[in-house]
């Protein structure tokens, strides 16, 4: 994984928050609008989500989009 703290970190709190919430990887992106393939590389860190897909993925998630960036070191 390259050394992208901002990127690494909400691909984990996306992770997280969608374990959490019970939600399979199919359900979260369908209700975030995203491709289903895309979420997976956002959870990865392989490619970062766009400001509309991060305002998809909150929706999705329950959570304010400042909640994703959470946790930063």
């Amino acid at each position: 994984m390259k050394d992208r703290p901002v990127l690494n970190n909400f691909a984990a709190n996306m992770k997280r928050i969608r374990i959490e919430r019970g939600l399979s990887q199919l359900d979260a992106a369908l209700e975030a609008g995203v491709d289903p393939a895309q979420w997976g590389r956002y959870e990865r860190s392989i490619k970062g989500p766009g400001i509309e897909a991060i305002e998809g993925i909150a929706r999705a998630l329950g959570v304010p989009a400042g909640a994703l960036f959470d946790n930063l070191k």
